[in-house]
């Protein structure tokens, strides 16, 4: 097996203000070309997603009268393809019916309406209820009562750099 090597990076040195300020311009000059090449990216999958889908429009409705076909086929000859089964299996595939509900409201009903009966009944094992940390609510409690429910506040001074884009564009000319 061979052994990996970390790369190394081949990092710049900054001894005064002025070469950190040539180092933003530079991170800054890099950002958008990154910038230039992702919107390049996103114009050709845009391009190609738009050939795929005029290219596929006519496939997509040719299926979809080959599947109307099948399911007139299908119905106009139920009782002598189906007789004591629900499908029947051919060369490239089955075709075939099957038993489906679904839950649909009754007339003049929406769903929320519907949530709001449910509720008025105490029905609340019929609805769905999203649970999650409030983390903002966390940070307003003593480290006692955090380490108790088993969480700590940390707190971090980490780096950071901001480029000026309107002083980097007013230097190009």
């Amino acid at each position: 097996m061979t052994k990996r090597v970390k790369p190394v990076l081949n990092i710049p040195v900054v001894n005064t203000v002025e070469d950190a300020d040539a180092i933003l311009a530079e991170i800054a000059a890099r950002k958008r070309q990154i910038s230039l090449h992702e919107i390049a990216l996103k114009e050709d999958v845009d391009k190609l997603k738009t050939e795929c889908a005029a290219r596929c429009e006519p496939l997509k409705k040719d299926i979809e009268a080959r599947e109307q076909a099948l399911m007139q086929f299908a119905l106009a000859r139920r009782e002598e393809l189906f007789k004591g089964r629900k499908s029947r299996e051919l060369t490239f595939g089955i075709i075939g019916f099957r038993v489906s509900s679904s839950l649909r409201t009754i007339k003049k009903m929406t769903w929320e309406r519907v949530l709001g009966v449910l509720k008025e009944r105490g029905m609340t094992n019929c609805i769905r209820i999203k649970e999650e940390v409030d983390k903002e609510a966390l940070r307003t409690l003593g480290p006692n009562t955090l380490a108790d429910v088993g969480c700590k506040l940390v707190q971090e001074d980490g780096f950071f750099y901001e480029l000026n884009e309107t002083e980097l564009e007013g230097n190009r000319t």
